[in-house]
């Protein structure tokens, strides 16, 4: 806590980088099985990668029920990830290895509202069952239209997705790595 106060009081801006990897790490921490916690949370730990959450969308923003963004399962393992979350702040940078995003999304058979929404990993940069880095996943950012926020800030994006992930179910309340 002291050291957020420090950090925050000296540039605040900057302070939003931990304060979103602190987010990440602490719903990984909680929810994912022992093999994601194994792979993810180190690096977080250690600073080489950042977290980010993508919950906001165009059409819905804070009301989560109106998500649209959709997780398909593929033949050969994940999911395919489509469509757009805004307002992401930290989204993209080059402060670290990798950028490591929590994104809410519907799978095909999800029923309508908040309960349908299952939670992803999608690393900037896929992630090897070693933690070894691997090849870009898809992600592209874009500058937000407008910031609406204070100056200076970490840049604000529009990210839009198409990328095999790994996924949180929330009726079971169990993540799987899909391979």
């Amino acid at each position: 806590m002291m050291l957020e106060e420090i950090i925050s009081g000296s540039n605040y801006a900057f302070g939003l980088y931990p304060g979103l990897t602190a987010g990440a790490y602490n719903a990984i921490s909680s929810y994912a099985n022992d093999e994601l916690k194994t792979i993810y949370l180190p690096k977080m730990v250690e600073g080489l990668w950042t977290g980010s959450m993508c919950l906001t969308e165009p059409q819905c923003g804070t009301d989560l029920g109106l998500v649209r963004t959709k997780a398909v399962p593929r033949e050969e393992g994940g999911y395919l990830i489509s469509g757009t979350k805004m307002f992401i702040t930290a989204g993209d940078h080059d402060l670290t290895e990798n950028i490591i995003h929590l994104v809410l999304a519907r799978t095909p058979d999800s029923p309508a509202g908040i309960k349908g929404i299952s939670l992803f990993i999608v690393p900037k940069i896929k992630v090897e069952a070693d933690s070894s880095l691997g090849d870009a996943n898809g992600v592209t950012c874009a500058p937000s239209r407008r910031r609406w926020v204070f100056t200076p800030h970490p840049p604000v994006y529009s990210i839009s997705m198409r990328l095999k992930a790994i996924w949180w179910e929330t009726s079971t309340r169990e993540w799987r790595r899909c391979s």
